[in-house]
């Protein structure tokens, strides 16, 4: 029997990023101990592997490492990236992890859940103390705060979490830790989410909001830009002013004109990136775009728009 992966140095407290309330840390040590009440390996299974990506090392290794770092390049720590299956979005994903900075040796990845219902305003994580890929196990690390919620299913069952896994699997020596997060009510509550989740992520973290942008067309009920070739420059410009907006740290600029009037199914977690960023003094900048209609994705006017941010 295995024992339990616990961290408090690196990935879980991370005392070492930043002064940590004695408050906040004992109700964390308090929450930890009353949800890990047993001592075992739990494994988060690869449920999308051959479905959403290879399954074949080989072929799957091929699209992690698509991106090679270039001359030039920027180390980069956070990012927005996209959640679609890797032929969609495997090449913007690959793009972060080419210039991820060195010393990263633990990434938090928050998402949206698109299967489970979550209370808003609030940070749900699960027990898992590993995370199975077809390029080998990742050590994963419990995110625990004095308001989260235990939520194993919601974590074994998201695609916008499992996304990243190979990347990290191939980078090797980096841990994980999972969140998901939905609606939030206004810049106090970005503001309360990013406190709780900052001592979680360390200096040596890194920090992945997972969110498509604007999903268009009637299959999603989302029709504002009529049909044809303006919508989706209509949509692709939206879009980029939205994640301007998230790079610059301009969270009231998203909240009065995206959070709640478009389709960007990661905004909660992407306004929490951008507020971890600005407290940590990262600068950001939009760095890809894409439609799923350029690889051949969505059937007439239907389609989804991805848009990369990274801050370093």
């Amino acid at each position: 029997m295995k024992s339990v992966y616990i961290v408090w140095s690196v990935g879980t407290m991370n005392l070492g990023c930043e002064a940590v309330k004695p408050r906040r840390l004992v109700s964390g040590i308090i929450s930890f101990l009353e949800n890990m009440v047993y001592i075992r390996t739990m494994k988060r299974n690869a449920r999308f592997a051959g479905l959403w990506y290879p399954d074949d090392p080989e072929e799957l290794l091929h699209i992690v490492s698509s991106r090679p770092r270039r001359a030039g390049d920027r180390d980069c720590r956070f990012a927005v990236l996209p959640h679609a299956g890797l032929y969609y979005s495997g090449e913007l994903i690959a793009s972060f992890f080419a210039v991820l900075a060195k010393d990263i040796d633990h990434i938090v990845i928050v998402a949206p859940s698109h299967y489970h219902y979550l209370k808003p305003g609030v940070l749900y994580t699960a027990r898992f103390t590993e995370s199975e890929t077809p390029l080998g196990t990742i050590p994963t690390v419990p995110l625990w705060t004095s308001r989260c919620i235990v939520d194993d299913q919601a974590i074994a069952d998201e695609h916008a979490l499992e996304m990243f896994l190979p990347f990290i699997a191939a980078k090797k020596g980096i841990s994980v830790s999972y969140g998901l997060v939905s609606q939030i009510a206004g810049m106090d509550g970005v503001k309360a989410l990013a406190e709780d989740l900052s001592p979680l992520v360390g200096p040596r973290s890194g920090l992945i909001a997972s969110s498509d942008f604007t999903h268009y067309g009637r299959r999603f009920g989302h029709l504002p830009y009529g049909s044809g070739p303006d919508a989706v420059d209509n949509v692709v410009e939206n879009d980029l002013s939205c994640a301007d907006s998230l790079a610059k740290g301009d969270i009231a600029d998203v909240l009065t004109r995206f959070a709640s009037s478009g389709t960007i199914c990661g905004i909660a977690p992407a306004m929490v990136a951008s507020r971890l960023a600005a407290m940590r003094n990262l600068s950001g900048h939009v760095d890809g775009h894409a439609v799923s209609l350029d690889k051949g994705g969505g059937r007439g006017d239907d389609f989804v728009s991805y848009v990369t941010i990274f801050w370093g």
